[in-house]
């Protein structure tokens, strides 16, 4: 059973089709290297993923076709990710915090007893905790990011896709969950 806390929803079966000639369009961010699961960061447009009508920017995948990625790093599941076809099964779960929310850290335990800890506010509080060191912090941050990314030949962010490069917008509320 999912343990929930604030702003994670249930796991849910998410079935998308795409064409062999399609990517899947996401972008993913995260990985085992970041401490964080695998999260959609971008919907495109009219893409597999749009159409589906089931995955939302702020959803960790768990597992892909039964392929689990709980514990994949970011290029592996990449990797996984677009070597999929047809008819995809995804699992997913949504664990973006509320915007209400002052909790800084999120936390989750899936059935299988895997805990996930989300850090989303802590880029956004070190860079305006001290206004007087903002481009140290920057720099700090720039560089952090680059030797991070240089271990593992990526940066953290991948896109999924094989649509030219448009912007997204925020999923839309229908009123259900």
């Amino acid at each position: 059973m999912l343990k929930k806390t604030q702003g994670v929803g249930p796991i849910r079966k998410v079935v998308l089709a795409k064409d062999d000639h399609e990517g899947l369009g996401i972008s993913i961010t995260g990985g085992k290297e970041h401490g964080v699961p695998i999260l959609i960061s971008e919907i495109h447009p009219t893409q597999p993923a749009d159409r589906c009508g089931g995955l939302h920017v702020g959803d960790a995948i768990l597992a892909v076709n039964s392929i689990n990625l709980r514990d994949a790093k970011h290029k592996e599941a990449v990797t996984i990710l677009s070597q999929q076809r047809g008819q995809i099964e995804f699992e997913v779960v949504y664990v973006a915090p509320e915007v209400d929310s002052d909790d800084e850290n999120v936390e989750y335990e899936d059935d299988s007893g895997h805990r996930y800890r989300l850090y989303l506010d802590e880029l956004e509080e070190s860079s305006t905790a001290a206004p007087s060191n903002n481009a140290s912090s920057l720099q700090a941050l720039e560089k952090m990011t680059l030797s991070n990314g240089a271990e593992n030949g990526d940066t953290g962010l991948s896109s999924v896709t094989t649509s030219e490069e448009t912007p997204s917008k925020p999923p839309e509320s229908d009123g259900s969950s």
